[in-house]
């Protein structure tokens, strides 16, 4: 978790999960303030606790037996939960996910390890406040908070690969324009490079806990199959602009990440073959060195 204005302090969200004990304690809070997450540059949402309560409430009848482990809640039953998680999006307020869902993935691939979050007050009249790790009163809400983003980051995610599947479909087998073509291209690419990053900066320096995290190589496995399948998306895409126009697909950005001290030149995936998305992804913990502080390499 960010600290308001200043470094981060990791907290866990325990590997058991237990849905009715999340909803009771959500219930008790609904109606008296609402959570925002936010990063260094600014807002990302806000949740409205009332309608998550209604949202998680639904999936818990949906689901039955509450108890599981929080990967198991999140990778697997919201997503075959199917119709009972479609009104996810009642519960952000302050932003429109579907609006802009590429740009939304790019920015939340780093929620919510490095967010912070605040009380948002319901009443008129009452000022936000942040949330301090390290103040005891505030910790349960920080948990909870923590457990509602990657909750929320996580059915992003599946929209958003859905409009992924849907959109390479077109360009695949429909007639689009070259300004919509290069525009997915672009999209498309910055999502790969900060999942790059992340799965990089946990093989490099690992997740900054105290403690190996029992959960680090279910996440570094899943980001990194997630890279191997956009990369191939990516190179597919490319390949079918016309050789007239391929001069103007992107080449990279030059990227400035969260944790991290020099701006990078992120490079976008050339090479179609296997070998080449070996070298790509190596590339990724390369940049790693580069940009933070090499006393935090050297000790990784």
């Amino acid at each position: 978790m960010q600290l308001h204005m200043s470094g981060r302090v990791r907290m866990e969200i325990p590997f058991e999960f237990d849905l009715s004990n999340l909803l009771s304690f959500l219930g008790e809070r609904q109606g008296r303030f609402n959570i925002r997450a936010s990063q260094a540059w600014g807002s990302l949402y806000v949740l409205d606790l009332s309608e998550t309560f209604k949202f998680l409430r639904s999936l818990s009848d949906y689901n039955g037996n509450s108890r599981s482990n929080f990967l198991e809640f999140i990778d697997r039953r919201i997503v075959e939960s199917k119709d009972k998680s479609k009104n996810w999006l009642t519960c952000v307020k302050d932003c429109d996910p579907m609006s802009n869902i590429y740009s939304l993935l790019s920015q939340w691939n780093n929620m919510p390890s490095r967010a912070s979050y605040s009380f948002v007050p319901v009443q008129e009249g009452d000022q936000e406040r942040p949330m301090d790790i390290r103040n005891p009163d505030d910790q349960r809400e920080i948990l909870l908070a923590a457990q509602l983003s990657r909750i929320v980051c996580r059915m992003l995610e599946v929209e958003g690969f859905r409009k992924l599947e849907r959109d390479f479909y077109n360009i695949k087998w429909k007639q689009i324009s070259q300004e919509t073509h290069l525009r997915f291209l672009s999209e498309l690419g910055h999502i790969l490079l900060t999942l790059r990053w992340r799965v990089s900066w946990w093989k490099r320096l690992g997740d900054g806990g105290r403690e190996p995290d029992p959960t680090k190589q279910h996440y570094v496995d899943r980001v990194d199959l997630l890279c191997r399948i956009l990369y191939v998306y990516y190179t597919c895409v490319l390949a079918k602009l016309p050789s007239w126009s391929a001069s103007e697909a992107p080449k990279g950005v030059w990227s400035t990440y969260p944790d991290s001290k020099n701006a990078i030149w992120d490079d976008f995936p050339v090479d179609s073959s296997d070998e080449g998305f070996q070298k790509w992804m190596e590339r990724g913990q390369e940049l790693i060195e580069q940009a933070v502080d090499p006393s935090r390499v050297s000790k990784a």
